[in-house]
């Protein structure tokens, strides 16, 4: 065998592996099923979460909402938190900011606004995802705050 194709076949060897796991990766992404809920309306079950279909207004803010889950939609447990954060929003938010400022001086929290609720499966466990509206080549994917009740529990830049 010719020295020049051992590395091609050592390539092949890694990337052909590879690649068919980054297909069935992106196939399993697609694949959901869409149900009705009386209180988000449309929702897609995915594998491991679910996602609303639309957007919501609670308050002035307008975001998504998702949530942990095995292809059954929200739980009971989770449409209370919803209704938590419906009822405090804007006090959520405020305490967002007020952490996203503690974390890092340089940013313009005056800019962020809440862009995704992701209701986890405790009780009064979820994140806030806060994006911002000019900082975006600093932070792309802005920052998570997560909280237990109205207690911030972590806040973390999002790469």
């Amino acid at each position: 065998m010719p020295n020049f194709l051992i590395p091609l076949l050592i390539a092949g060897a890694i990337l052909a592996p590879l690649g068919i796991l980054l297909w069935w990766g992106a196939r399993e992404r697609r694949r959901f099923v869409s149900m009705h809920d009386d209180d988000l309306g449309e929702v897609k079950l995915f594998k491991t979460h679910w996602e609303a279909a639309d957007s919501w207004l609670f308050g002035q803010h307008r975001f998504s909402v998702s949530g942990t889950g095995r292809t059954q939609g929200p739980t009971a447990t989770q449409k209370v938190t919803l209704n938590f954060v419906k009822a405090n929003v804007d006090e959520l938010f405020r305490l967002a900011v007020a952490a996203v400022r503690d974390a890092s001086a340089e940013v313009h929290v005056d800019e962020l606004r809440i862009s995704g609720l992701f209701l986890d499966g405790e009780p009064n466990s979820f994140e806030l995802s806060l994006e911002f509206e000019s900082c975006a080549a600093e932070m792309p994917d802005g920052v998570a705050v997560s909280f237990i009740g109205k207690q911030i529990d972590n806040v973390e830049v999002v790469h």
